[in-house]
């Protein structure tokens, strides 16, 4: 067997593995609760740069959930951060 059907093969093999109901997040991603965080933080930088910050939620075939776009025109934030 060549390397490519090894990995084919082990790539089948791990599909049939016991695990979620879906494929999308891994055994005990809480996405509900990744989103009540994203949106904090959305709002938390909204306030800090006193500019509004978008929230993207719609990704797709990534290693991540949601993407904060910052906008250009507010390059300082209102207060220092707090590390901790």
């Amino acid at each position: 067997m060549n390397d490519d059907a090894q990995v084919l093969a082990l790539l089948h093999a791990l599909d049939r593995l016991p695990g979620p109901n879906h494929l999308q997040f891994p055994n005990g991603f809480d996405h509900t609760a990744a989103m009540v965080r994203a949106t904090r933080l959305k709002e938390r930088l909204t306030e800090d740069f006193r500019h509004a910050c978008e929230l993207d939620d719609h990704i797709n075939d990534a290693s991540y959930s949601f993407h904060i776009v910052l906008p250009a025109e507010a390059p300082r934030p209102a207060r220092p951060w707090e590390c901790g």
